[in-house]
Order: C-alpha cells, then sequence, then structure tokens
C-alpha cells in the first residue's frame, strides 16, 4: 500500500510536467561539466554559463512544450459515462468523469481543487505566457536578428523564417496549442 495522499492520477500529471524540468537539469549539469573540462585545460571559452542556460533552456521549452501544455489540458479532460435512461434500465454512473481516473466526477473534491488551483494557472502560463514571452523576446531583439550572438542564442526560433516573418515560430505554438 502506498502511503500518499496525492491520487495517482494528480501524480502522473505532474510526473510528465516535472519530468523536463529534471532533464534540463540534466542538460546543464552536462553543459557546465564541459565548460569546467575545457576551461581545465586552459582553453578559451567563448560561451558564458549564462549563455548555455539561456539556450538549453529555451530548446527544452520548444521540445517539451506540446506534451506539457497536453498534461495541463488533461486536467480539465472530462467524458459523460452514461446517461439518464426510461425503465427498465438503470445507469449506473451517470454524469462526466475525468479521463485520467474514471472513478472521479468531474470538478468534485480533489479535481476541482487540483484543476482550478494548479491546472488553470499552469494551463493560463503555459498557452498564452509562453508564445507571448518569445514573442516579446523576439520583438526586442528584433534591429540585431543578423547579429552572430543572436544566432548563436535564438537563431533556431526565427531562421527558418524570411526576415519580416521573424516572429511565425509564436504563429507556430498558438497552432500546436489549439490542436
Amino acid at each position: 500500500p502506498r502511503n500518499t495522499h496525492l491520487p495517482i492520477s494528480i501524480q502522473k500529471v505532474l510526473f510528465y510536467v516535472c519530468s523536463p524540468l529534471v532533464i534540463l537539469g540534466l542538460l546543464l549539469l552536462i553543459e557546465m561539466g564541459k565548460v569546467y573540462i575545457t576551461r581545465a585545460r586552459n582553453i578559451l571559452v567563448a560561451v558564458q554559463v549564462k549563455d548555455l542556460l539561456h539556450s538549453s533552456a529555451l530548446v527544452a521549452v520548444f521540445f517539451f512544450y506540446p506534451s506539457v501544455l497536453r498534461s495541463f489540458l488533461s486536467m480539465f479532460a472530462c467524458i459523460p459515462i452514461d446517461q439518464p435512461a426510461p425503465a427498465p434500465y438503470t445507469p449506473a454512473a451517470i454524469g462526466s468523469y475525468w479521463v485520467l481516473d474514471l472513478n472521479q466526477v468531474c470538478f468534485i473534491g480533489y479535481h476541482k481543487a487540483w484543476s482550478l488551483a494548479f491546472g488553470l494557472p499552469c494551463t493560463l502560463l503555459v498557452c498564452l505566457g509562453l508564445p507571448t514571452g518569445i514573442l516579446l523576446l523576439l520583438l526586442a531583439r528584433r534591429a540585431h536578428l543578423a547579429e552572430e550572438a543572436t544566432r548563436m542564442h535564438y537563431g533556431f526560433l526565427y531562421v527558418s523564417y524570411r526576415q519580416p516573418m521573424f516572429y511565425w515560430e509564436c504563429v507556430v505554438m498558438a497552432q500546436t496549442m489549439v490542436l
């Protein structure tokens, strides 16, 4: 028997959401190890640890964006199980139930608490905050997009698009969100 008060369905959501953070941490440890080894060999390191953090974080965000978004949106996924029926039928479970835990009625008990207190703010942050933040980042660096340092850190966001459409990756993120 497990000694936890957190339902398995919530544990799964938290696992899927926290996994990218753990992987990002491991990537950063590897990058810092490479920098340490390079400096120990007295080789000039052009890239600072702060730059590695920024670049690795952005790549991890884009890589894990669809799965994290799916995990947050699953907090609100409910399906109707049974409909009221005339006699002689007796429905066993009338109502909507949470897809991740079919024993849990939607927006009742812990599902309501977790979906509104955790799921809603995180979903808004991921759905609106991330594309908006990246758009603001690109707009702030719009005049410097051709510079080597900007291309090294943020080039994967805009080099695939024509110069006037440098922001298009944010549109792609919005499309991913809608799908």
